[in-house]
């Protein structure tokens, strides 16, 4: 009997778990509302999920074309999540969208479990509302890069961490290897910028000896390198022969893959994009990337060292030094990542929002404390609430849009901190003080909420503006949603529709050619790059030979090797003629594609200057025909064409 007012106590719906409800539904409205607008968002992924349907083989090595020719320049695991979920519900834009949106929605809510359970419910809710409104955050999570599902399974490892340092049981430090490695088959060494923090912050729990400490990392880190290689080195073990060309290799390698294109080349590479700021400590406050996710940055960085001064005068919060060491060396190094590196895109910055989120929450907690304790430290948190006012007004007035917002977050964030600076100035106890300050603290963190929510809130309205994921509005005169993305196209707009304007790479000439030509050869059509083919390949489920990979750069064939594949008929017709955005010709640094242009036989008609033929440059024997599509051929197929899908 005496256990039923304690169950009935935990049974109880209290205010906390209220607000960490609606903040999960905010989430879930973020990442979920209108989905089908994004239609088949990045073309590059929506075809090879197609490709990997088609067949085992294609599914295990995440092929992106349907004949098996190239895989993608990713490791497929994240991929397998989409094509299951195609699979079940169908190949539509939502279904390859779902895990990703689902993934970043569970997310928030882990996130207040385990900064709550750590540093309590109000920085767990701070947390929780800081990463379901951070742009960049909602942005990848509309979109079908798996950057979110990386997220979820990062967490997951956090959350077994955690329970380690509860239990000192071997089988969670060896579950955090497994789920880091897991997260390492969906986006490779981007999974490994939480390991600094997870190794400091196993070494710093001092609650277990130092030997048990460095006996389970070892045993952590084996099971890391074998969850973590075991797809590898199974494919590397396969002849280059019965497998596709590994994408984005310069020796068809998943090795090479990893460690140069995937690796070095992300940190060193020759090239980097304009809308990455400058390289150097201040990058993440550069106009180009703060919209993204820099809005709590003060507050995080400030109460984090309030923290970790508390750990050094309060020797009863030292328990907490391992779990600050963790979210707040994963920040860390993943800002040092990102502030240092060439070779990468806006929406990689979601591996460094939980981080902040985490941070956030924990840095509002510790200031709120010190705020009711005497001392100058005291004054932190109001000084710093009107910084981060300030900052956001700044972060909006550099992006030229939602101009209301600038005086919202200020007048807002000076109001609020005046009101924490006249408590605490007047007289009263820190009893009295308690449920103040935590309406004030709550009421100024909802205030910060409002511009990053805004942001957040414009790219769930409004259809995508590319195929690569960003948040918020446009910046500068960017170009408006809908203009760019893929090949130029709003292939990932409202209707996703894969096709073109008539005559481009995509365009309903095209597809009907492919569907045409299909029984000539193994591969309807070989192209420059994935930029031509995924159109083809979303809309029809043919194969299409794309021999430069996803921007036209690999070199998977020579010359002499491709020409042997005409002569044995696996393909005949090559698109010469395609376009990217902005006009420029993907492929020009493939060779076979430089090879056609010169030496194969042009097509008339409306395909003019697009395709050639291939068959008479390869064998003398062979006369290439000059002719238009047959029009009493569209529409005739084999058995082994897949119909056409329905839209998003």
């Amino acid at each position: 009997m005496s256990s039923t007012p304690a169950l009935a106590r935990r049974a109880r719906i209290r205010p906390c778990h209220v607000a960490l409800a609606l903040i999960v539904v905010l989430a879930g409205f973020l990442e979920l509302f209108a989905l089908d607008r994004e239609g088949w968002s990045n073309l590059y992924y929506a075809a090879a999920v197609r490709s990997m349907l088609a067949s085992p083989a294609n599914f295990f090595f995440g092929s992106f074309d349907p004949g098996g020719f190239i895989a993608l320049d990713k490791p497929p695991l994240g991929f397998w999540v989409e094509a299951l979920s195609a699979r079940i519900f169908g190949y539509t834009g939502v279904s390859l969208l779902l895990p990703g949106a689902l993934a970043a929605v569970a997310s928030v809510w882990l996130i207040a479990q385990l900064v709550g359970r750590q540093f309590g419910r109000l920085a767990g809710l701070i947390a929780a509302l800081v990463l379901a409104v951070t742009p960049i955050s909602v942005a990848t999570a509309r979109n079908n890069t798996v950057d979110t599902l990386l997220v979820l399974f990062i967490l997951l490892a956090i959350a077994a961490l955690l329970r380690w340092g509860e239990t000192g049981r071997l089988r969670w430090l060896v579950l955090v290897g497994v789920l880091v490695g897991v997260g390492f088959n969906v986006k490779m060494l981007e999974a490994y910028l939480v390991l600094p923090a997870i190794g400091a912050a196993v070494l710093v729990d001092r609650r277990w000896s130092v030997g048990r400490r460095l006996a389970h990392l070892g045993a952590a880190t084996v099971a890391l390198l074998v969850v973590s290689f075991s797809w590898v080195v199974a494919v590397d073990a396969i002849p280059a022969a019965d497998r596709p060309f590994i994408g984005g290799s310069t020796v068809n390698s998943v090795l090479d893959l990893v460690f140069n294109y995937n690796g070095i080349e992300r940190l060193s590479g020759g090239q980097t994009f304009p809308n990455l700021g400058r390289v150097g400590p201040l990058r993440l406050i550069d106009p180009s990337l703060s919209g993204q996710i820099s809005w709590w940055l003060l507050l995080g960085l400030a109460g984090s060292v309030v923290a970790i001064v508390e750990l050094r005068r309060r020797p009863a919060r030292r328990r907490f030094l391992a779990p600050l060491v963790l979210w707040g060396g994963w920040f860390a190094t993943a800002a040092a990542f990102f502030s240092i590196a060439r070779f990468w895109h806006p929406h990689y910055l979601v591996m460094l929002a939980p981080a902040t989120a985490a941070l956030a929450g924990i840095g509002a907690a510790a200031l709120l404390r010190d705020w009711r304790r005497p001392g100058w430290s005291g004054w932190l948190l109001p000084v710093v609430i009107a910084g981060s006012g300030i900052i956001e007004a700044a972060i909006v007035g550099l992006s030229r849009g939602f101009d209301w917002l600038q005086a919202a977050a200020v007048v807002l964030a000076l109001a609020l901190a005046g009101g924490l600076l006249l408590v605490r100035a007047g007289v009263g106890t820190p009893e009295r003080d308690r449920p103040i300050g935590r309406g004030l603290i709550a009421a100024a963190v909802l205030a910060l909420a409002i511009a990053p929510l805004s942001w957040s809130a414009w790219i769930t309205f409004h259809p995508p503006g590319d195929t690569l994921p960003i948040g918020g509005p446009p910046q500068n005169g960017a170009a408006a949603a809908g203009d760019g993305g893929f090949l130029g196209l709003p292939g990932g707009g409202p209707t996703g529709s894969p096709v073109g304007p008539g005559g481009g790479p995509g365009s309903s000439v095209l597809i009907e050619f492919a569907i045409a030509h299909q029984h000539d050869a193994r591969f309807a059509l070989a192209t420059a790059s994935a930029q031509e083919s995924a159109p083809i390949i979303i809309a029809t489920g043919l194969p299409i030979m794309t021999l430069g990979g996803y921007s036209g750069d690999d070199q998977t064939l020579s010359v002499e090797q491709f020409q042997a594949r005409v002569a044995a008929g696996d393909v005949r017709y090559v698109l010469v003629g395609g376009f990217g955005a902005g006009g420029g010709y993907f492929g020009g640094a493939n060779v076979v594609i430089r090879w056609a242009r010169m030496h194969c036989t042009p097509l008339r008609g409306s395909l003019t200057g697009l395709i050639v033929d291939c068959q008479s440059a390869s064998s003398s024997s062979s006369t290439a025909p000059n002719a238009s599509i047959d029009s009493r051929l569209i529409g005739s197929r084999t058995s082994w064409t897949a119909p056409i899908p329905a839209r998003a």
